[in-house]
């Protein structure tokens, strides 16, 4: 019997069984997709139904903590809440609540900000006036709602990426932190010789004229990973001989090692990063557009990890010669910057993990070595009257 004869009998028996099994295989597969459909509805709903706030944090003329105290600060979102159980997210569609790390330029003005659930705010901002005495948190409007973009008839044009760690490589290896500027306390310079890799992401948004606009969000949960099984487990290798008694470790693997577990010791986030830069048709400037990527490649570390990321253009024209495809593609960033969604039914990639000394140094409180004109400062401090006034 020829080979093609038993290919064609085995397709055959196969197409018979499955006709055989469909009583039973139709109804399964019915009842799974509608139990998914359910649970999405169930989740759109409940967060649809959770309270957000946008708070703009406006700093003051001069910072001298380092990055560390971000640290310190995001305890605070890595708080708990709904979601947690496994019948709420089951029977109610709740889910684990996430947080937005913001830093928006309009007209060239650089604000920081945070979009965070309504019930988190105490907490956060009890944490940033602790850590950050002199600045100055108030609630604003979104600035995401000034620009139309969904609108049949709006005028805006965007570019835009989602950024993650390089999935090519292994989350656990980090970027280049704080640590690897001296900004720790161990390592800590005079202020005049502090180099805040922070600066030059200031500096590009800072640099777009009036009626543009560039934002950046940084979303980040608590992470449920097995990150830091993985970061044991791969420095267990570093060390661990291959048939032999003993092994000799490189420098490259012993500073390796001492990374991982520095970075362990911290707290662990999912994060999914995004930013979109913004102007009027008549307006848009392409080569600020493709700035949009170089945003964050001061924290690049050629030897462990990069920020890779997926825009909203195609490589070739070929790919998208009506301009259909990258049309879609930039309204569904938009939304879903507008939404601050990346972790659950519309997310375009797996979130990435952080620990919080890689988060503090993306997103963190400039100091006064970053001395950008771009950056929104208060002009004057502001301070209760004493106590003791006569009256």
């Amino acid at each position: 019997m020829l080979v093609s004869d038993i290919l064609g009998q085995g397709l055959l028996y196969s197409i018979i069984y499955a006709f055989q099994m469909a009583p039973i295989s139709v109804p399964l597969i019915v009842i799974f997709f509608a139990y998914k459909t359910w649970q999405s509805y169930l989740r759109a709903q409940f967060i649809a139904s959770t309270k957000w706030v946008t708070l703009e944090i406006r700093l003051p003329k001069e910072i001298v903590k380092t990055p560390i105290a971000m640290e310190l600060v995001l305890n605070a979102f890595n708080q708990p809440g709904e979601g947690e159980k496994y019948y709420e997210q089951i029977f109610k569609g709740q889910v684990r609540l996430w947080s937005s790390l913001e830093i928006v330029s309009i007209n060239g003005k650089v604000k920081f900000m945070v979009h965070i659930p309504a019930k988190f705010r105490n907490g956060v901002e009890a944490q940033f006036y602790a850590q950050y005495p002199g600045i100055e948190i108030r609630e604003v409007e979104d600035y995401v709602q000034n620009v139309n973009y969904l609108d049949t008839d709006n005028d805006w044009q965007i570019q835009g990426a989602d950024l993650v760690k390089d999935p090519k490589k292994p989350s656990i290896l980090p970027l280049k932190t704080y640590y690897d500027y001296y900004l720790s306390l161990d390592k800590n310079p005079k202020e005049e010789f502090k180099t805040d890799p922070i600066a030059s992401l200031i500096e590009i948004m800072g640099s777009i004229p009036a009626d543009h606009q560039m934002w950046l969000q940084i979303l980040i949960m608590a992470s449920k990973s097995k990150w830091k099984d993985e970061a044991e487990e791969a420095i267990k290798k570093l060390y661990e001989p291959d048939k032999e008694k003993f092994k000799t470790v490189s420098p490259q693997d012993r500073e390796k090692a001492e990374v991982l577990n520095r970075l362990i010791s911290k707290p662990a986030f999912d994060v999914g990063i995004r930013a979109i830069y913004a102007a009027k048709n008549d307006r848009f400037d392409k080569a600020l557009a493709g700035l949009v990527g170089a945003l964050f490649s001061p924290f690049n570390a050629p030897n462990y990890n990069a920020l890779k990321g997926k825009s909203t253009s195609v490589n070739y024209p070929w790919k998208d010669w009506s301009g259909i495809r990258v049309s879609a593609m930039k309204r569904r960033m938009y939304d879903r910057y507008r939404k601050r969604s990346f972790f659950y039914d519309d997310r375009v990639q797996a979130p990435c993990t952080m620990s919080a000394e890689e988060l503090a140094t993306i997103w963190h409180l400039p100091g006064a070595v970053v001395g950008s004109p771009a950056l929104d400062r208060i002009e004057s401090k502001s301070s209760e009257a004493p106590v003791n006034i006569p009256i």
